[in-house]
């Protein structure tokens, strides 16, 4: 599949953006913007892209896909379905997530004070960052989500000595998937390649230790501070529907 076939089908259910003013997870702004979940809810367009992906790799011999929850979850999915029909082979669609520890109030009514994590709640988000104060009642629990990637459910075990392809859906950094190649070799399994929807951060298999990264999609942006993006001089408003536009303004607003 040539990039521009790709592109297309992304660009089909809007999923491509490239004219407008975003601020990214990293707080830089630019013009473009891959929304990644706008393709999901289209399985046969998520199922033409895995499928790429696995015709790819299937000389390569996986017996694992793997990805960081939860994004990159539907991707091990298809990529394992089309590799086991292609090669057939049962491969194995599995997931790393963030680990997490839980910590539960006590008998008695208590306040409690955090440091700058970010927790959340049963009941409903809570971010308790700095000096923020959170009352719990008796029973009631925060759940803390750490910030490196663990295998659960058993899925440490079934990694074992297998040959894994990792699969993301957008990279940007590289940080989360370098985080899953980690678990996998923490947990002996033996990463192949990575593979992606779309790299839009240039990044390079180097980065991973592994001899191949293959992406449907690459995409050059270029990116600003928001004290040097050309936009916001421009007062082009922030978008705020996708990406961290309305963290921005109201970080913003506040100062």
């Amino acid at each position: 599949m040539p990039e521009s076939k790709a592109r297309e089908i992304l660009a089909s259910v809007e999923a491509v953006i490239d004219d407008d003013h975003f601020v990214y997870t990293s707080g830089l702004h630019g013009r473009a913007y891959v929304n990644k979940d706008a393709v999901y809810p289209f399985t046969r367009k998520t199922s033409t892209l895995c499928l790429e992906i696995a015709m790819h790799f299937i000389k390569s011999d996986i017996e694992v896909v793997l990805a960081p929850a939860v994004g990159g979850v539907a991707l091990t999915q298809w990529v394992a379905f089309h590799l086991s029909e292609l090669t057939g082979r049962e491969v194995l669609a599995l997931y790393a997530e963030r680990s997490e520890s839980v910590i539960e109030a006590p008998d008695q009514y208590q306040r409690i004070r955090y440091g700058n994590v970010t927790y959340y709640h049963p009941y409903g988000d809570s971010d308790i960052g700095g000096k923020s104060i959170l009352e719990l009642n008796t029973g009631e629990q925060l759940i803390k989500k750490h910030n490196f990637l663990t295998l659960k459910r058993g899925y440490d075990k079934r990694i074992i000595g297998k040959r894994v392809l990792i699969v993301e859906d957008i990279l940007n950094t590289g940080t989360t998937a370098k985080k899953t190649v980690e678990v996998v070799r923490q947990n002996k399994g033996q990463v192949v390649a990575v593979a992606a929807l779309c790299n839009r951060g240039g990044v390079t298999a180097k980065m991973f230790g592994v001899e191949e990264l293959y992406s449907l999609l690459n995409i050059n942006m270029q990116v600003w501070t928001a004290a040097e993006c050309p936009m916001c001089t421009e007062s082009i408003p922030v978008n705020v529907t996708l990406g961290k536009g309305k963290e921005f303004l109201e970080s913003r607003d506040k100062k």
